[in-house]
């Protein structure tokens, strides 16, 4: 499995309007597993300890992409840009929780749960050994709780195990079965989208 530097569009761009912001811009997520896996990644997780707003509407602007903000109350915005027949997307928000190590615990997997910094993108930054687990092809939970915040993680991991070739770790499936019920409560339209 690779270990090399992740390759971010628009690199210089988010750079340079981190530097601007003087605010720091992390990928987490999937781009970096998708670097791990060897696999191209067309959509690209940042996360920052503060309101990342500005920095995706300025992003927008200087890529003539397409800014909106599907999630206002939690500062979360998307922009869509399209390089060449490829489209991109590029999903801002702030950290869910006071430092980057606590915001990676909050995720779903810990495969998802590793980040870089924008300025270093060498330094990998992985609390929970989701590289490890991926590199044994392990799916498992961040937390005891990633089910129960959102019961529509337990789709999203059997697609992973589908289209990663993963295994689900075994206290991970018994959290998996035991919130199964809860399922139900999911909106109809984010269980189609899953």
């Amino acid at each position: 499995m690779s270990f090399r530097t992740p390759s971010i569009p628009h690199l210089a761009t988010l750079q340079h309007l981190s530097q601007h912001h003087a605010l720091p811009i992390y990928v987490v997520g999937g781009a970096l597993r998708d670097t791990l896996l060897e696999r191209t990644c067309h959509d690209i997780d940042l996360i920052t300890p503060g309101d990342p707003t500005s920095i995706a509407q300025a992003f927008s602007t200087h890529q003539s992409g397409h800014w909106f903000c599907p999630d206002q109350q939690r500062r979360y915005s998307r922009v869509i840009v399209n390089k060449g027949e490829t489209v991109l997307q590029y999903d801002f928000a702030p950290f869910r929780a006071e430092t980057l190590a606590e915001d990676l615990r909050l995720r779903d997997f810990t495969i998802n749960a590793i980040a870089c910094p924008l300025d270093d993108l060498a330094r990998w930054i992985d609390p929970l050994a989701g590289r490890t687990d991926l590199k044994n092809r392990l799916l498992r939970e961040c937390s005891a709780q990633s089910f129960s915040d959102d019961p529509l993680r337990m789709l999203k991991g059997l697609r992973h195990c589908a289209q990663f070739d993963l295994s689900i770790e075994g206290t991970t499936w018994q959290h998996c079965q035991h919130a199964a019920p809860q399922l139900a409560q999911v909106a109809g339209e984010r269980i189609r989208q899953e």
